[in-house]
């Protein structure tokens, strides 16, 4: 389901914009990965909606912040995100969830 977010701003008429920071391990070649999930943001939130920022590390390191909040951790979880479930981040950031079809996190 694909759904056209408009930047339609905040109440001061600014537009509202979501700073996604991608913090992954080069030499564990995770670039591709976070150049992907890049690539996978921007085309469901074309509009001016985001500022991502790749983040080079070591440690074997791959972390997802939205707004400054810790969203994804490879260490927490033992495996990459799925770009659904960082886009789930981002709308939330927005303010919208379009109906159905919408990645739900797990409880608990």
């Amino acid at each position: 389901m694909e759904t056209n977010y408009r930047n339609t701003g905040d109440a001061s008429g600014r537009p509202r914009q979501v700073r996604v920071s991608i913090r992954y391990c080069r030499l564990s070649n995770y670039e591709s990965v976070a150049q992907g999930l890049e690539r996978a943001l921007r085309e469901e939130f074309p509009n001016g909606l985001l500022e991502v920022e790749l983040i080079p590390a070591r440690g074997g390191v791959y972390e997802v912040s939205v707004n400054g909040r810790l969203v994804f951790s490879k260490r927490a979880t033992y495996r990459l995100p799925d770009p659904e479930e960082i886009a789930y981040h981002v709308r939330t950031a927005l303010g919208r969830q379009p109906s159905g079809g919408a990645f739900v996190p797990p409880s608990g």
